[in-house]
Order: structure tokens, then sequence, then C-alpha cells
């Protein structure tokens, strides 16, 4: 057998033996494909993923804006603003929330008092009286009875001296709502709030 194989590099009489040398011949192929498989398999392990909650670069949270206390933003019409004391009123506002506009001032002492702005939807009254608070002429339709039983009072900001109720939307219109026992003390104490009316800048 060992003749078979000296002769077989130079000639063919052998050729089931050089059919055996070839097939021996493919093993040092097949351990290097083990040695490659075995390279990436350590790449995969040793690799860290990034975790999903991690934060990109450059990329900044935006924050909230907060008044200070006895400021009452106007969300509907800035940057427009009324001044309320803040041992009458708390501002119920949500500032934080983009998806719905939660937007008013609740009194301390009158539960069922609030007051807060109405968006530019095109309603107006029929029958409105003239009414100035503090600088600022409102058109006002009082004492509104509504289908909950509340009453409810629209003022509509139509005009002040030197464009201090001025703003990006129109003209500036809020309603004031509480029950029937605490509307009439209600209401006077809306007013005054209602009479501070003035751009924050």
């Amino acid at each position: 057998m060992a003749a078979c194989l000296l002769v077989s590099v130079l000639a063919s009489a052998c050729s089931p033996t050089l059919q055996t040398v070839e097939v021996t011949r493919v093993v040092p192929q097949t351990v290097v494909v083990t040695q490659l498989v075995t390279q990436i398999v350590r790449v995969n392990i040793t690799t860290t993923p990034i975790p999903a909650d991690t934060p990109v670069p450059g990329t900044p949270t935006p924050l909230p804006t907060f008044p200070p206390a006895g400021i009452f933003a106007i969300k509907f019409y800035p940057p427009l603003v009324l001044d309320y004391p803040t041992d009458q009123w708390v501002d119920k506002s949500e500032y934080n929330n983009l998806q719905m506009m939660v937007n008013f001032l609740q009194n301390r002492e009158l539960e069922s008092c609030v007051i807060g702005p109405m968006g530019p939807s095109g309603f107006w009254p029929e029958s409105t009286i003239d009414k100035r608070l503090g600088s600022i002429d409102y058109q006002a339709q009082l004492d509104q009875k509504t289908d909950t039983g509340d009453w409810i009072s629209y003022y509509f900001a139509i005009s002040a001296p030197a464009g201090i109720i001025d703003n990006e939307i129109g003209t500036a219109h809020f309603f004031v709502k509480s029950n029937p026992a605490e509307a009439k003390k209600c209401r006077v104490a809306a007013e005054d709030v209602l009479a501070t009316l003035h751009r924050s800048d």
C-alpha cells in the first residue's frame, strides 16, 4: 500500500489510493472553516447592545413653562395673563398637558366658582351689555342657565388702552361659572380678576 502512495504521484495505476489521498487533503480546509466560525461566534458574544432608553446626544427634552403663583397664563391667547390673589384663587391648569386644554382658576371659598378662557370658536351672543372692568372694555352676557343647572356668564375683551390685550389669536373671551347659590359672589370675585387682563411682556 505504501508503494502505491509513492507511485500515485507520477501515474494513475493505483487510482483507489488516489481517492483516499484527495479526501485527506480536504481535512485542513475543514479545520480552517471551523476556526472562522469560532471567530464569528466570539464577535457576537462580546457585542454589547445599546439600551433602548439611552438618550440620543443633542436631543433636548422640552420642559413645560409654569407661571409664577398669582399669574394665570391664558393658553388660548398668548401672551395674555390674568393676575389673581392666591389666597382667593388656585390655578388648576395643566400646563404640561399638550393633548387637552385644561386652563382655569378655582375659587377657594366658593367651591363651584371657576374662571376660564374660551377658544376662538366664533361664538358671540346676540344680547350683550357693555361692561368696563378696570381699564378693559368688555361685552358681557350674564347669568345664563346651563343644562346642568349651573349659571354661566360670558365676557369678551373688546378694547383696552395701549394695546395691552393684543394677542396672537383674536378677541379673548372668558366664562365664569358656578351654581345658582354662589353665582352673585362668584361673578363679583371673577370680575376683579378679569379687570387685570394684560400682556405678560
